[in-house]
């Protein structure tokens, strides 16, 4: 039987028979025990105050670092701040130190072990760094996880790296870890880790700082501790609080029955972090604003070495499932099993394989049970504003699990899973997306050139940033890229959360019709777009005029793309969407006109509704040959010829967004081949009539 085993078992054994344990209805009561009295040493018997890495001591209960100044031009860091670094401090948890505070505490001596690595890589390529970020899906900082911090920010740059190196990641992995192969690491610190022993925390980070300790064991089991360097009333401590033996060094914290470390009980524990986060919904000039949860995101609570990772829940709340003592940075990433979104940047570029961070703030054990963020959205404010990419990246980090769960209620194929997102303000392209699914669809050929006006027009413009250094990092490690580079500037009216998520669903549109028509098909219709962008007239960027070669692969693509971003859009905002409706002055943008509600329709359905596939007027639409309105006329019950003769005759009614989506196959490349394969797998069904409404689409 191993040391662990034993210890269980003599635990378990003293709990059967002590009367520390649970009684009938003990969760609605408190119980105070004589020995969590015992157990608690007199103040000032540990240090104070003590200092913690990766936490600046004035950020202690608030935000670590927030700046939402408004720059004029654009920043090669897009308005990120640097980690600032002091000195290095003593750690507490090497097995060296650890082993004399368990010593000192338990009155004996109990050999321990290494619990934990205190490691660093230095990826050497992009695929070694995911595999560290990814396949190894440890989590990873840029800077030592044992030094004090000055300034808290966004980034750290390695005094002896270049800016477009790969820097040091630090992390802590299990004893027994087995190490990727081929990628640079060092061991620095072997570490012992309590699970749950605040007592053992408090000797350790004190004997680190400099507290000297003696102690002596008697036949009752207690250990009687002085301490040394400063004059100190003595702490009696039972090392058997609630059965643990007198070697159970990780002693588990029971309530009522606590070792001395904390209080509480059940959801009240003050040691547990735990909160809600939330972002701004914003809609109509900013007018609207309800505040929703941020759903399913990553939470990381950090102190010293001990790291949880948890979830936000569907109402934006989080627990963590291990207990903190003060100090705790607590960090949310967008990252979930469905998508990794992260923000663009003009220098280390290395650093876009990380998602976006956001320091939610430091916290003590007076604040852990109420923690609560809300990701504003900045007002008045610019493309180059410091807290926009974060407002940007939480809600397209919220519509990817919203596209999901309407995905499923609409019958249309779900998105791959682990998709790589980009939020940008630098592209050419304004107010738009795209989703070229370079990670899930590799190039053909590693060329750049053929890549570069595709990267300026949608990513960054080589203004701003090195094209080769981002092609490098990127070409195999992005899926979707959402814009937010308001139209004519105007950050007010233009960047609303309803547009963001227009832009989102329309792109996860995409990401749903590519995992049913393949990889082939997508690299076809990938390359038609950047055949226009590079050689297609600047008027009709990026879809060309319909006449180029394979058109149709455009036609159907971005039809299905326009149709979701409406769709979606209309389900999450419209009637029985997740606010009842619109409100006064929502509008949607199509064929440049903002459409309001309008005929009995909420604004998005009376965009869609309205679209005109003969407008004629280059100033309102370029590519009205992309049948944005078709999928919606062969479901809905409405004639809009009816209603405005210059609009399509429409006779068809009944088929479903699921049969529009099962229809976009791999070989269907053509609006007509997208025709006959929805006839085809609905029995012919309307057939006269679904004809002449594709006439009156021109096809």
């Amino acid at each position: 039987m191993n040391r662990k085993n034993a210890i269980t078992l003599l635990l378990l054994t003293f709990l059967i028979f002590s009367g520390c344990q649970k009684k009938p209805g003990f969760s609605e009561q408190t119980v105070v025990s004589t020995a969590k009295k015992a157990n608690i040493p007199p103040k000032g018997f540990f240090i104070e105050n003590r200092k913690v890495p990766g936490v600046s001591t004035s950020s202690i209960g608030k935000i670590s670092f927030q700046n939402n100044s408004t720059q004029s031009g654009p920043d090669p860091d897009n308005g990120d701040e640097p980690v600032i670094l002091g000195a290095q401090l003593a750690n507490p948890y090497t097995v060296a130190n650890m082993q004399q505070a368990v010593n000192t505490l338990y009155g004996g001596n109990y050999p321990i072990s290494a619990t934990h690595l205190y490691v660093r890589f230095k990826p050497a390529s992009v695929e070694q760094f995911i595999t560290l970020e990814e396949s190894e899906d440890l989590e990873l900082q840029d800077y030592p996880m044992d030094y004090e911090v000055i300034q808290d920010g966004d980034y750290y740059q390695d005094p002896n790296l270049g800016t477009e190196d790969f820097g040091w990641l630090y992390t802590v992995v299990p004893a027994g870890y087995n190490f990727p192969a081929g990628i640079q690491n060092e061991l620095i610190d072997s570490l012992y880790l309590p699970e749950d022993n605040e007592l053992l925390e408090d000797m350790a980070e004190s004997m680190a700082g400099g507290a000297q300790y003696r102690s002596r064991s008697s036949a009752s089991n207690t250990v009687t501790i002085q301490r040394m360097d400063t004059t100190m009333e003595t702490f009696s401590f039972g090392p058997q609080p609630c059965g643990c033996a007198p070697d159970a060094i990780q002693c588990p914290v029971t309530p009522g029955c606590e070792d001395g470390g904390g209080g509480g009980s059940g959801g009240n524990d003050p040691r547990i972090p735990r909160g809600t986060i939330e972002v701004q919904d914003v809609r109509v000039c900013s007018n609207q604003i309800n505040n929703v949860p941020v759903r399913q995101a990553r939470i990381v609570c950090k102190r010293w070495f001990k790291i949880e990772r948890t979830y936000t829940n569907d109402q934006g709340q989080f627990v963590s499932s291990k207990k903190f003592k003060n100090k705790v940075k607590v960090n949310l990433k967008t990252k979930n099993q469905y998508a990794n979104v992260r923000k663009i940047r003009g220098i280390r570029l290395w650093q876009i394989l990380f998602p976006v961070k956001k320091r939610i703030g430091v916290f003590d054990q007076g604040t852990f049970t109420s923690i609560y963020h809300l990701f504003s959205k900045p007002n008045p404010t610019s493309a180059y504003d410091k807290e926009l990419p974060y407002w940007v990246a939480v809600t397209t980090h919220n519509s990817v699990l919203e596209y999901h769960q309407y995905a499923t209620e609409l019958g249309v194929g779900q998105p791959p899973s682990n998709l790589k997102i980009i939020v940008t303000n630098w592209g050419f392209q304004r107010d738009a997306g795209a989703a070229p699914m370079w990670n899930k669809c590799s190039p053909l050929s590693g060329d750049f050139s053929s890549f570069r006006e595709y990267i300026e027009f949608y990513l960054a413009l080589s203004t701003y940033v090195s094209q080769v250094n981002l092609f490098g990092f990127l070409k195999n490690q992005m899926d979707v890229v959402i814009g937010y580079a308001a139209l004519g500037g105007n950050y007010n009216c233009r960047l609303n959360s309803n547009n963001i998520k227009s832009i989102a669903y329309h792109e996860l549109g995409h990401t749903s019709h590519f995992a049913q028509a393949g990889c082939g098909f997508w690299r076809d219709y990938r390359q038609v777009i950047t055949g226009q962008i590079l050689f297609g007239a600047a008027a009709t960027k990026p879809y060309g005029d319909g006449n180029q070669n394979n058109a149709g692969l455009v036609a159907v693509g971005e039809m299905w793309g326009y149709h979701c971003g409406f769709i979606f859009t209309n389900r999450h905002y419209g009637n029985g969407g997740a606010f009842g409706g619109f409100g006064v002055g929502f509008t949607a943008l199509s064929q440049g006109i903002d459409w309001p509600n309008n005929g009995g329709l909420n604004a998005y359905l009376n965009a869609v509704e309205n679209f005109n596939p003969n407008l004629n007027n280059p100033n309102r639409d370029l590519w009205q040959w992309i049948p944005q309105g078709l999928p919606y006329d062969l479901f809905d019950d409405r004639n809009d010829y009816l209603f405005n003769p210059a609009l399509p005759t429409d006779n068809v009614a009944g088929f479903t967004m699921q049969q529009c989506f099962n229809a976009l196959q791999s070989d269907v490349r053509t609006i007509p081949a997208f025709r006959d394969r929805l006839l085809q797998q609905n029995a012919f069904s309307q057939q006269s009539q679904v004809n002449a409404l594709f006439n009156e689409y021109n096809y």
